[in-house]
């Protein structure tokens, strides 16, 4: 559920739902000829816009919080990933490393033995 609440299209789009529910019965209850004053137009668009305005603040906090709290956590989690890295490149140069160390000994040992056969 939280990845839906910080997003905010999700809460554009449960703003997009909850207007066309209340315009639908809106249009209901006036087809009815039943009217409320609080129940217009107007009042559908200002709800919409406070469930985005609502949205826009909740995403904005939790991208504050989140950034600013678990900002030491994940510099550490980033720095061990780096580290990682940089061991499995060592570690990879290396292995290069003997590779071609091998592959120039059986060069030379070809070589020689192309020598002796001459």
């Amino acid at each position: 559920m939280m990845k839906y609440l910080n997003d905010l299209n999700w809460w554009k789009q449960l703003a997009i739902n909850v207007g066309g529910v209340l315009t639908s019965i809106l249009s209901f209850l006036s087809i009815l000829n039943i009217h409320y004053n609080w129940l217009t137009a107007d009042s559908i668009n200002a709800f919409t816009s406070f469930i985005v305005a609502f949205g826009t603040l909740f995403v904005g906090s939790f991208a504050t919080i989140v950034n600013t709290y678990v900002t030491e956590h994940s510099k550490k989690k980033a720095k061990k990933v780096a580290e990682d890295y940089e061991e499995q490149k060592k570690q990879e140069a290396a292995a290069k490393l003997e590779e071609a160390k091998r592959l120039v000994e059986l060069a030379k040992q070809a070589e020689a033995s192309n020598t002796q056969n001459q």
